[in-house]
C-alpha cells in the first residue's frame, strides 16, 4: 500500500534492541503506530551502548517532530540527553517550560511523556528511512481505552466490541492480562488480535497495579478504565470528549450506568464533589479522564486493602486536589453484577469494614473539613434509602404476600378435590394441571418479594446505616 511497508519485518531493528523487546510486528499504517507507542510507554534507559550513534539521534531538527507550533520546541534537543540518561530537570527548566502553568508533579509528568514521545517517535522514524519506509499520518490517539482482564475472558470480546462500535474512533484499546489463571482466559490472550488493540502480560498484581501499567503503555490525551465485563453505549467517548474538549476545568466525566446480569437497575447519581464521594461512589468506572491529572496524583492506589474500590479512591483523590468532574444525565454505560465480583465482596462481604476504615483513615482531614455537608448527604441518601425500603416492605406486604397467601388456599383446595377425585374414580386430569398451574405462579412471586428483599437499595441500607452510626460516635455528643 502507498505510505506503508506490507510485510513481515524478520530483521529486528537495532533501537528496539537497546530496551530488550523482541519485535515481529506485521507492518503498515497502523502498526508503525503502535510500534511507536511501544517504545513511548518504556520509560527513559539509565545510559546508552558504547556503540550507539546517540549523537547521530540528537543531531537531527527535532522540530519536525512536532504536529503543533511550540514556543519551546527548540529547548527539546538540549534537554532529551538530560532527561534519558538520568539527570532530573531543574526548576529553572520547568519553570521556562511550563511558564503558562504552576510548578510541580502534575508538569513533570506532562514533560516526561511528551520527552518519550518525540524521543520514540525519532528512533522509529530514523530507522524507517534507513529501510527506505514512508511513514505517514503518525498520531497519538486521543483516548486510551484500558482494560485489566483476570480471568473474565468469557466476557472480555463484549467489552471490546462496545469500545469498536464507538462512534468516536479516534483510540486505542490496552488490555493488561494480570496473570490470569483460567486456562480460557489465557488461551484468549495469548493471541488476541483486534483493531486498534494490544496485550499486555504481567504476573498476577491485582487490579490497580494492572491498570497503572496500562496508563504507563497508554498514549492518549484521555484514559478510560473499562472491566473486562462491562460494556460503553456506542456513543459514549464522543459525548465525554465533547465535555472534556469544549470545557478546560473538567478533568472527568461520567455517566448513568445501567446494571445487568445478575441485577437490573439505573443508577443514576447527581454529584461529584468531595462531600457526596467522601460519602459514596457517584463517579463510574469508566468515567472518561485526562490522563496528566492521574499521572498526577500517582495512579490508582495500590495499597488500598481490597480491590473494588480502587476507582473510588482515585475520583475522591482527584476531586480532593481540585480536579472537578461532571456527571453525563444519560445512561453511556452498562455494569455487570455477578456474585463473586470484587464490587460485591468489596460492598456487600468481608472487604466492607476494612475499605470503610482505609478510606476513612487516608482522607480524614477532608472528613473534617466536610464534616457537615458529609452529614447532611450521609442523612439525604440514608432517609431516601430507608424510604425506598419502606415502600418495599409495603407493597410486599400489602399486595404480593395476600396473593401468596390465596393461591395457597387455592392449592389446598384444589389438592382436597384432586384427592377426593382418586378416591371416586372420576378424572382429575384437569384439576392437577390447575394445581400445576399456580405451583408455578407461587414460585415465581415469591422470588419476586425474595428479589425485592435482596435488591441494592436493601442491602446497601446496612452500611450506610453503619457508617452514618460511625459518624454519630466519631462526632460524640452535640
Amino acid at each position: 500500500a502507498d505510505g506503508a511497508l506490507v510485510g513481515w519485518v524478520e530483521e529486528y531493528p537495532r533501537e528496539v534492541g537497546l530496551f530488550g523487546l523482541p519485535l515481529r510486528h506485521f507492518i503498515d499504517t497502523s502498526l508503525v503506530i503502535a510500534a511507536r507507542r511501544t517504545f513511548a510507554a518504556l520509560g527513559p534507559f539509565a545510559r546508552p551502548p558504547a556503540d550507539d550513534p546517540v549523537d547521530d539521534v540528537f543531531a537531527d531538527d527535532w522540530r519536525q517532530f512536532f504536529r503543533e507550533p511550540s514556543p519551546l520546541s527548540d529547548t527539546y534537543r538540549a534537554y532529551l540527553r538530560t532527561y534519558f540518561f538520568g539527570e532530573r530537570l531543574n526548576p529553572e527548566f520547568d519553570q521556562r517550560w511550563y511558564a503558562h502553568e504552576p510548578i510541580g508533579e502534575r508538569n513533570f509528568e506532562l514533560f516526561q511523556a511528551k520527552l518519550r514521545c518525540v524521543f520514540c517517535e525519532h528512533l522509529l522514524s530514523a530507522r524507517a528511512r534507513s529501510l527506505g519506509i514512508p511513514l505517514v499520518n503518525i498520531r497519538q490517539p486521543r483516548v486510551s481505552v484500558i482494560i485489566p482482564c483476570y480471568n473474565l475472558g468469557a466476557y472480555l470480546d463484549e467489552a471490546v466490541e462496545s469500545v469498536l462500535a464507538q462512534t468516536c474512533q479516534d483510540f486505542e484499546i490496552v488490555i493488561v492480562d494480570d496473570g490470569s489463571t483460567d486456562p480460557d482466559t489465557r488461551a484468549l490472550l495469548a493471541d488476541y488480535r483486534r483493531p486498534k488493540t494490544r496485550v499486555i502480560r504481567i504476573a498476577h498484581a491485582g487490579v490497580s497495579e494492572a491498570r497503572n501499567v496500562a496508563i504507563a503503555n497508554a498514549t492518549g490525551q484521555y484514559l478510560c478504565a473499562l472491566d473486562a465485563d462491562d460494556r460503553l453505549e456506542p456513543t459514549y467517548i464522543e459525548k465525554a470528549l465533547r465535555i472534556l474538549d469544549e470545557d478546560p476545568s473538567i478533568t472527568f466525566v461520567s455517566c448513568w450506568a445501567r446494571m445487568f446480569g445478575d441485577e437490573a437497575w439505573d443508577w443514576k447519581p447527581e454529584r461529584c464533589d468531595v462531600p457526596a464521594l467522601l460519602c459514596e461512589d457517584t463517579v463510574c468506572t469508566a468515567a472518561l479522564v485526562r490522563r496528566d491529572a492521574v499521572l498526577a496524583i500517582g495512579g490508582f492506589d495500590t495499597q488500598i486493602p481490597l480491590q473494588g474500590a480502587e476507582d473510588w479512591e482515585l475520583w475522591l483523590t482527584l476531586a480532593e486536589r481540585g480536579y472537578r468532574g461532571v456527571i453525563l444525565p444519560d445512561v453511556l454505560f452498562h455494569y455487570r453484577r455477578r456474585s463473586g465480583s470484587l464490587s460485591t465482596v468489596s460492598w456487600y462481604g468481608s472487604g466492607h469494614v476494612p475499605l470503610t476504615n482505609y478510606r476513612l483513615a487516608k482522607h480524614a482531614d477532608s472528613y473534617r473539613a466536610h464534616l457537615s455537608d458529609v452529614l447532611l448527604y450521609q442523612d439525604t441518601e440514608t432517609a431516601g434509602f430507608l424510604r425506598r425500603n419502606d415502600e418495599l416492605e409495603r407493597y410486599i406486604g400489602t399486595e404480593l404476600e395476600p396473593f401468596v397467601a390465596a393461591q395457597r388456599e387455592e392449592v389446598a383446595r384444589l389438592r382436597a378435590r384432586l384427592s377426593a377425585a382418586a378416591d371416586s374414580g372420576a378424572p382429575s386430569d384437569a384439576t392437577a394441571a390447575r394445581i400445576r398451574e399456580l405451583e408455578e405462579t407461587l414460585h415465581t412471586v415469591a422470588g419476586d418479594a425474595q428479589a425485592l428483599r435482596s435488591s441494592m437499595s436493601w442491602r446497601v441500607t446496612a452500611p450506610l446505616r453503619d457508617v452514618y452510626g460511625w459518624w454519630l460516635r466519631w462526632r460524640g455528643p452535640a
